[in-house]
């Protein structure tokens, strides 16, 4: 499928980067090391080791968050992502705290999806596989998956394929979603006012480091000086609702200055153009 042209042995001894000839995107190629490559003891590659399948290259979707809800019963949290630029969902992932360890809790399927698709992330939902509430992975047709199993015919549905993971966090909390190069598209620091404490310590490090991503507004136009003021300027999400259905915290359309101002607490309307 792709001749190669060249390689260049990157500076850490562990990376190799091939040119090769246009590849035909989201085409499945697989690469082959000889056995005259050695490693630095000069040993050769093991053989029964020597192969790894890639797709060609993609161009990458750019998504934003549209809609979250944290306590979804069974920690089946929802994230529904708007798609501003056409584009494949393939290693965009979806990642909680910046700072402090640092959570994926979803990377997204090879899908192709355009402007304007709406894409419905199941977190955990590979727990309720095979009984009630199962998620199909859709990649021809929004309604590949059934809605009685909780997903909507008017968005993409995907899953979370790891397996005994939590969900969102109920507490003060950054959520990004990342592109494949681990650039953040899209964030949000929220807090919940319901809880006590409402924030901790660690939540003005993890609302700094959104605001020196360039992805919130900070406290006058700089870093937070204390958990409190970060919460001064975060969503609170009091009173989301433990089903779909309930509550969620979702964008007022169109609007992202990064700040908390761009979203409300509402009924849920995943699948479907915010109240």
């Amino acid at each position: 499928g792709a001749a190669v042209s060249a390689a260049a042995l990157g500076a850490d001894l562990r990376t190799v980067t091939l040119t090769t000839s246009s590849q035909t995107a989201g085409q499945t190629l697989e690469v082959v090391v000889a056995n005259s490559v050695e490693d630095v003891l000069a040993k050769p590659v093991d053989m029964a080791h020597n192969t790894a399948d890639f797709l060609g290259y993609v161009t990458p979707a750019v998504v934003r968050f549209s809609e979250l809800n944290p306590d979804i019963t069974g920690s089946h949290d929802l994230v529904e992502l708007q798609v501003l630029a056409d584009g494949n969902l393939i290693g965009i992932t979806i990642q909680e705290n910046l700072v402090a360890s640092p959570t994926v809790l979803a990377t997204l399927p090879n899908l192709q999806v355009v402007a304007g698709d709406l894409v419905i992330v199941h977190l955990n939902a590979e727990l309720a596989d095979g009984g009630a509430g199962a998620v199909t992975n859709e990649s021809v047709a929004k309604t590949d998956c059934p809605t009685d199993a909780g997903c909507y015919d008017t968005a993409w549905d995907v899953k979370d394929v790891l397996k005994g993971k939590s969900g969102l966090a109920l507490a003060g909390r950054v959520v990004v979603v990342k592109n494949p190069s681990g650039q953040i598209m899209d964030g949000i620091s929220w807090f919940d006012s319901g809880s006590s404490p409402p924030v901790t310590a660690a939540f003005m490090p993890e609302t700094n480091a959104l605001i020196d991503a360039g992805q919130w507004v900070g406290c006058g136009g700089t870093y937070c000086v204390d958990s409190d003021a970060a919460a001064a300027i975060s969503v609170d999400m009091k009173g989301v609702g433990t089903a779909a259905t309930s509550k969620s915290v979702q964008r007022i359309v169109n609007i992202d200055s990064n700040t908390a101002a761009d979203f409300i607490v509402d009924g849920g309307t995943f699948g479907l153009e915010n109240n």
